[in-house]
């Protein structure tokens, strides 16, 4: 198995694995570091040094093998155990990921102790042997032997179905619904939009542990504190800065004469030490600093910063993008295919979900190296260089070039 770090400050937790000889298909990759998918972590990979990196952010801080060697399960448990496995399993399906991509190591599941919560690692790597299912319930087994009977019973039953031959996830989920009761996915699904933090802060301030949580607080008291203390040092030295030029005034015009300069010299010497004073202390009011001076005591990953507000720069590929002109009409489009469809509806190539925009709004293509749009009647129009296009007409856009999508101006550049 790979070789795993753990890094903490506060209450946020990652997990770190190296990840070499890796092919990561963008749509995968994406949809793992910009959207909240329920029962896994969320990721993002770095390169520092020619190495890579894949960060996982844990809400949960304990691995399942952890707490199953410390506590009994019971069947409330248990079957939240297994509702989170098998909605695992649909999820992936929803979202057209792959099977063997998920994590079954127990090493690697991690569990909110009081429920039986469980959330999952999605390893973007391929050719790499991620273990089985069927693995994680036999040592479930193993480990729960004999404390409780209707805990044997429920996982035998579900290691049975999991490991006929012709059981298919459809089969799985139904399992879910007719012997567990559970019917949807109980956790709620959201969107990060492309330059908001990978980082629930929410969900990670919902610490259960007193400890952590008094660290939290601790860091950021003392952040309060730092950046009220610089704030206060820099009004002083505005002030000491008017006095300095008031003092300079009143020798100009007479007011102060040469045996007075030492008030001069002693309202600099002021401002001067206030300024000295100033640089050294400590203005933190960033957590990624916070984190930088942690991480100077793990060498290999001295360069290492906090996960990013943003999406690595080499995580876009070359070509066309439809750049929104205003940050709230979304993240930028990838124009990845040859011929694709621009609207509000969900199955569109190119998903442009806003308001007046047609469910099937433009045609694009892409041809010798140019991109060429095309209105498909919408509604609201499309307009270019102050003109509605003619629907039915294709046009070429040039680089640079800005148009109008109902109310919506979107900029097209290329990398």
């Amino acid at each position: 198995m790979q070789s795993v770090r753990f890094l903490k400050e506060g209450i946020k937790s990652y997990m770190l694995v190296p990840c070499e000889d890796m092919v990561i298909d963008r749509y995968q990759s994406e949809v793992l570091q910009q959207i909240k998918i329920p029962y896994f972590l969320m990721y993002e990979i770095r390169e520092y040094n020619g190495k890579r990196i894949l960060y996982y952010v844990l809400r949960y801080r304990t691995t399942m093998k952890s707490i199953l060697a410390h506590f009994p399960l019971t069947p409330e448990i248990t079957k939240n155990i297994l509702i989170s496995i098998i909605s695992a399993i649909q999820t992936i399906d929803d979202f057209l990921l792959f099977q063997d991509r998920i994590v079954w190591n127990m090493d690697r599941i991690f569990m909110e102790i009081n429920t039986g919560h469980l959330e999952f690692c999605y390893n973007p790597m391929e050719r790499q042997d991620n273990g089985q299912l069927k693995e994680v319930i036999e040592e479930m087994m193993q480990m729960t032997r004999g404390q409780n009977e209707e805990v044997s019973r429920i996982l035998s039953d579900f290691y049975t179905l999991i490991t006929n031959p012709d059981v298919t996830s459809e089969d799985i989920i139904q399992y879910r619904i007719d012997v567990l009761g559970q019917k949807e996915i109980p956790s709620k699904m959201y969107s990060l939009r492309m330059g908001q933090p990978l980082i629930d802060i929410d969900d990670l301030k919902k610490s259960k542990n007193p400890d952590e949580e008094a660290v939290s607080e601790q860091y950021d008291m003392q952040r309060k504190d730092n950046i009220t203390r610089s704030r206060i040092v820099k009004i002083i030295m505005l002030f000491e800065a008017y006095a300095v030029a008031i003092i300079l005034l009143l020798f100009m015009f007479g007011f102060l004469f040469d045996k007075d300069s030492w008030i001069l010299l002693v309202a600099l010497g002021i401002l001067l030490a206030t300024g000295i004073y100033y640089i050294f202390m400590d203005k933190t009011e960033s957590i990624d600093t916070i984190m930088e001076e942690y991480l100077e005591t793990v060498p290999e990953y001295k360069e290492t910063k906090l996960l990013a507000n943003y999406i690595l720069a080499d995580g876009y590929p070359e070509g066309f993008y439809f750049i929104p002109n205003r940050e709230e009409y979304g993240p930028p489009i990838y124009v990845d295919k040859e011929v694709g469809i621009l609207g509000s509806m969900e199955s569109c190539d190119y998903v442009f979900n806003l308001e007046g925009v047609s469910r099937m709004h433009l045609k694009v293509t892409q041809r010798d190296g140019s991109l060429f749009i095309e209105d498909l009647n919408s509604t609201n129009g499309t307009i270019m260089n102050g003109c509605r296009l003619e629907s039915g007409k294709e046009y070429e856009v040039p680089p640079g070039k800005s148009i109008g999508v109902a109310h919506y101006g979107l900029i097209i550049d290329k990398l």
